[in-house]
C-alpha cells in the first residue's frame, strides 16, 4: 500500500470521529501526562524508521477500527474484543503496537486497564506526513533533464546527422567521444562510439545515492554504480523496460 493511499485512507477514516472527541483536552482541562508523552513521541515520527512504524500501524484495518472504538472514551481490551468479535490476545497485540507508536494511551481504573486513542494527534501526524510527502514530490519534480547521449558504431555519421538536421555544433573531445551544443535553454548532449546504437538521457538529482536506491525500489536496475569521473558524479540505471537513464548529481562543478 502506497504512502498517499494510507494518508487518504487515514484522513477519511478518522474523519468519522475527529469532531466527536470529548477528552479532557477538548474540554479545556489540562492535558494528561500520557498524552504529553505521546505528543513528544509523535513529533519524532517524521524521520526514518519511526515514520515507517507509523505507516505500518495505520495501514492495518483492525487497528484503525480499534482506534475508532476508543476515540471518545477509555475502553478495556475486553470491550474492544467483544465489539469486533476478535480474540482478546489478538486485540492485546494490536493495542501493543498502537501504544508503542503513541496512537493510544493507557490508564488504570481500579483493577482494569483502559485505552483511549488520540484522533487529534493522528490528524496532526497525517497532516505532517502529507506535507512531508508533498516536499518529496516537489524534490522529484525538480529533477530536470540536463544531458543526453547518443551512441552508435559510426560516430562520424552521427556527427553529420545531428549537425545537418538540427544545426547543433559538434566538438570532438577525444577518440570516440564528442560533445553537442544545442540552442540556449536546452540540455547539451554527447555522441559516443559504441558497437550498439543507444540513446540515454541525463537527469540532474540532488542526492545520487538516494536516487539510485529509489530507482531500484521502483523496478529499475543499476547499470553503472555511482562514479566520480572528475567532472561529475554520476550513475546509470535502466527503467523497467530497459531504457537507460544517467543520474547526474548536482554540485558546485555544474553539469
Amino acid at each position: 500500500m502506497g504512502y498517499w493511499h494510507i494518508v487518504n485512507l487515514g484522513v477519511d477514516y478518522f474523519g468519522i470521529f475527529r469532531n466527536t472527541v470529548t477528552s479532557k483536552t477538548h474540554r479545556g482541562e489540562a492535558d494528561p501526562s500520557p498524552a504529553n508523552r505521546n505528543r513528544r513521541l509523535l513529533a519524532g515520527w517524521m524521520h526514518g524508521d519511526e515514520l515507517d512504524e507509523l505507516v505500518r500501524a495505520l495501514s492495518n484495518r483492525t487497528r484503525r477500527t480499534i482506534l475508532g472504538l476508543c476515540a471518545q472514551e477509555f475502553v478495556s481490551a475486553g470491550d474492544i474484543a467483544a465489539e469486533i468479535d476478535l480474540a482478546l490476545a489478538s486485540v492485546s497485540e494490536h493495542l501493543k503496537v498502537l501504544r508503542k507508536t503513541g496512537l493510544v494511551e493507557l490508564e488504570r481504573t481500579g483493577t482494569k486497564w483502559l485505552y483511549r486513542s488520540h484522533p487529534d494527534l493522528i490528524d496532526e501526524v497525517l497532516t505532517a506526513l502529507a506535507a512531508d510527502l508533498g516536499g518529496l514530490q516537489e524534490k522529484q519534480m525538480n529533477a530536470p533533464i540536463v544531458h543526453f547521449e547518443v551512441a552508435g558504431p559510426d560516430e562520424r555519421s552521427l556527427h553529420s546527422f545531428y549537425r545537418e538536421l538540427f544545426g547543433w555544433s559538434v566538438e570532438m573531445m577525444g577518440p570516440g567521444y564528442s560533445l553537442m551544443q544545442t540552442p540556449d535553454g536546452s540540455p547539451n548532449g554527447a555522441i559516443r562510439e559504441a558497437e550498439a546504437s543507444e540513446l540515454s538521457i541525463g537527469v540532474g538529482v540532488a542526492d545520487l545515492e538516494s536516487a539510485v536506491e529509489h530507482a531500484v525500489s521502483q523496478g529499475g536496475s543499476i547499470v553503472m554504480a555511482p562514479t566520480d569521473n572528475g567532472y561529475v558524479n554520476k550513475a546509470q540505471v535502466a527503467d523497467p523496460a530497459g531504457n537507460l537513464i544517467t543520474l547526474i548529481e548536482n554540485d558546485e562543478r555544474g553539469e
